[in-house]
């Protein structure tokens, strides 16, 4: 995973921005679109097709994925402060985690149901 942390200040974001794990109504109405995927995070749905290369994943992650996934996203945050994040939170994926997410003072979280 350290790899892929390392590969989070490529990334660069501006205006508003939503992470989710699937395609919703809502991506037109922010300017990124991010995938939420662990143990990776988030990242471009621009890259989703190629990044992270084909690495197959359960569709409910144990807790040491979802901790990785969410130390890389909040790592992403971070780097960008200036950026709106709007983090849809699926059941499937709760963790200690989210409330450090949901603490930093450019992240709103929205609860969301599972598929």
């Amino acid at each position: 995973m350290v790899r892929f942390a390392s590969q989070l200040e490529r990334f660069t974001i501006r205006g508003s921005a939503l992470i989710r794990p699937a395609p919703t109504k809502l991506d037109s109405g922010y300017d990124n679109v991010l995938v939420f995927k662990p143990p990776f995070g988030a990242y471009p749905q621009e890259l989703a097709e190629i990044y992270p290369l084909n690495a197959e994943v359960p569709r409910t992650p144990d807790q040491e994925s979802l901790e990785q996934a969410y130390i890389n996203t909040i790592r992403l945050v971070e780097l960008n402060p200036e950026v709106g994040f709007t983090y849809l939170l699926q059941e499937r994926f709760g963790h200690q985690l989210v409330e450090k997410l949901e603490s930093l003072p450019n992240v709103q979280v929205i609860i969301a149901h599972d598929r």
